[in-house]
């Protein structure tokens, strides 16, 4: 019978899977912060989806070689994101704690560079960046139309490279046509920096934002 949803499995012993950012060796030995998921999760086609590393290991991505703890792959097998770590946090296991486990990694872009402690990085299938996410307290310096802004939680990009989105890490003031405005939002995603309050077109000038003294005010 044709197998019609995506699978995962556990495994119990080393193994090494051939993938497009290397032979990784898939989660085998439990630890107190090892999250409950599958050791490699597939496609319904058979093509590995996801692998949960036993160990954090140096993996080869399209912007270069970097630690990785999980990684995902598009079901062209080409990589979709690697998370440098991938812990289980708990009462006796925080993010300073998982911080320890975690290393600065280096990225340049046109409007950025910077070395920072990471959460992930999400690539289009291209190989080219579409989002970096910061570590919890982790703030880089964007250069943008608007000056340069200090940025919590992370970025997005353009396949083409160019600044598309991120979060402004205070308040910060930003020009538009209908005027001037503080963007700010107290309430953003902290997940991921897929997407941002502080969004820009494609020719830098911003599209859309959340106005903090509007929030406040309501």
């Amino acid at each position: 019978m044709e197998n019609t949803e995506d699978y995962g499995l556990f495994f119990e012993e080393e193994k090494v899977l051939c993938t497009s950012a290397g032979d990784l060796v898939p989660a085998f030995v439990e630890t107190p912060r090892r999250k409950y998921k599958y050791s490699v999760e597939y496609y319904k086609t058979g093509g590995v989806k996801s692998v949960y590393l036993n160990d954090i290991q140096r993996i080869m991505t399209p912007a270069g070689i970097f630690p990785a703890e999980y990684v995902t792959f598009y079901e062209s097998g080409n990589l979709k994101r690697f998370f440098p770590t991938d812990g289980k946090l708990s009462g006796f296991w925080g993010e300073e704690d998982e911080k320890t486990m975690n290393v600065p990694i280096s990225l340049e872009f046109s409007f950025a560079a910077f070395t920072a402690y990471l959460s992930g990085v999400y690539f289009y299938e291209s190989g080219k960046i579409k989002s970096v996410t910061l570590y919890p307290n982790e703030f880089v310096d964007i250069m943008t139309s608007q000056g340069t802004i200090k940025t919590r939680v992370g970025f997005s990009l353009y396949e083409d490279g160019k600044l598309r989105s991120l979060e402004p890490a205070l308040p910060t003031k930003i020009t538009t046509k209908d005027g001037t405005f503080r963007a700010y939002d107290i309430n953003a995603n902290c997940v991921n920096a897929d997407r941002n309050s502080l969004e820009f077109g494609a020719d830098g000038g911003v599209i859309s934002f959340v106005d903090i003294d509007k929030e406040e005010n309501l």
